[in-house]
């Protein structure tokens, strides 16, 4: 998240992670992530999810 933060305000910035929930469980790594280290996170970052099964991706809220 540190470079996101010094990366120029005109840029779009995008972190992409697989989607991976662990079993027992609905929680993705990504909403797992924003759940616990949100106050890292800046504004204009968005985290999008990309699921290789299906070959889709969604933005993590």
């Amino acid at each position: 998240m540190y470079y996101f933060h010094l990366a120029p305000a005109t840029f779009r910035k995008c972190l992409c992670v697989l989607l991976d929930r662990r079993t027992n469980s609905d929680v993705s790594l990504a909403a797992h992530y924003l759940k616990n280290y949100q106050h890292l996170v800046p504004d204009d970052v968005e985290i999008w999810e990309f699921d290789d099964a299906t070959g889709l991706a969604s933005r993590a809220h």
